[in-house]
């Protein structure tokens, strides 16, 4: 039987965004802390592996950053527009 794949900081947060999120972005720190909420452990560990998560999804460019900079608002990236 084979194993159901563990939820991991990505797959939370990729999976908020997918369900949650919209073109206007959702400020990072709430993101942040809304995914947190999904695991157990440690609050300041959760908060740091989800915001590394997060900068790794933007690396990969999966997730982008969305108007002012100072708004610090994230959402997914449209990939159809680039895989065409």
């Amino acid at each position: 039987m084979a194993k159901k794949p563990t939820n991991t900081p990505s797959m939370i947060l990729y999976g908020l965004l997918k369900t949650k999120g919209s073109e206007l972005g959702w400020e990072r720190s709430v993101l942040i802390s809304e995914a947190a909420q999904s695991f157990d452990g440690e609050p300041d560990n959760l908060l740091r592996e989800m915001s590394d998560a997060l900068d790794a999804l933007m690396m990969a460019g999966i997730i982008t950053m969305v108007g002012m900079k100072e708004l610090n608002l994230v959402r997914l990236k449209d990939l159809s527009k680039v895989l065409k």
